[in-house]
């Protein structure tokens, strides 16, 4: 009997004491504006169109401008990520994904009055259509929104991709942040 309630006491000991279960919790905010951007009509406005494109298209260089307002983000997140639909590619180039930080409006954002591109993000290359995802953790401490742009890493490189705006119906672009939560 002794040696019965002694293993029941070193098997109650040797289980950690778990207080719930971890459960991954998602939360995504679709872009708040979105546009892209033409050299080739420098004064051209794009905003409110259905796709964005951005790279080397047909006369010029494209950029494409998004800005994501989180202000409502829980304070136990610990993962951040802006996943765009890029549904056709030209063929495979580098895409570069730079900070901004100036302000710009969906409206009259044009080639000749762009903010200027801060730290670059991430580099990635497009080489077929899916969700690329740009991993943004480390810019979005302390923050309320964050603002991005995507062109070509290199000018000399050809192709081009388009992607789905806010105002597109199919797999719009958003930030999603990540929390685990104790049940």
């Amino acid at each position: 009997m002794n040696f019965i309630i002694l293993l029941v006491l070193i098997f109650q000991v040797s289980i950690p004491n778990i207080k719930g279960v971890l459960k991954d919790v998602t939360i995504s905010t679709v872009a708040e504006k979105d546009n892209y951007i033409e050299s080739d009509d420098a004064s051209s406005n794009n905003g409110g169109k259905d796709w964005l494109i951005f790279g080397d298209y047909i006369f010029g260089w494209n950029e494409a401008y998004l800005y994501f307002n989180f202000s409502d983000k829980p304070t136990d997140w610990i993962k951040a990520e802006i996943s765009i639909y890029m549904y056709s590619i030209s063929e495979t180039f580098n895409v570069t994904a730079s900070l901004i930080t100036d302000s710009w409006d969906e409206l009259t954002i044009t080639w000749l009055n762009k903010p200027a591109h801060r730290e670059v993000i991430s580099t990635f290359t497009v080489a077929e259509g899916k969700i690329y995802k740009i991993d943004v953790t480390d810019y979005i401490a302390g923050r309320d929104n964050i603002s991005i742009c995507l062109n070509a890493s290199d000018y000399l490189q050809g192709g081009y991709v388009q992607a789905t705006s806010k105002e597109g119906t199919y797999k719009k672009s958003y930030i999603a942040i990540w929390l685990f939560k104790s049940l």
